[in-house]
């Protein structure tokens, strides 16, 4: 699996199983249904303070992930 790209999730398998059947309803793929739920959840529940936040504090992490790697 490509790190860079991807990431394993833990979820409760109640979870999953209803994950599963909405991609399946809908026809996407899991990782697909994720992004969708995620971002109507944005959508629905963040300000645009709130979004432009997240997306300074996701560059934050993404630049300290980089930075471990190139230390590795």
């Amino acid at each position: 699996m490509d790190t860079t790209k991807w990431r394993q999730v833990l979820v409760p398998v109640d979870v999953y199983h209803r994950l599963v059947t909405m991609a399946h309803i809908e026809e996407r793929t899991i990782s697909g249904q994720v992004r969708v739920i995620f971002n109507q959840w944005i959508d629905q529940n963040l300000s645009k303070d709130d979004r432009r936040f997240l997306e300074d504090e996701t560059e934050l992490v993404i630049q300290k992930e980089k930075e471990r790697r190139a230390a590795l």
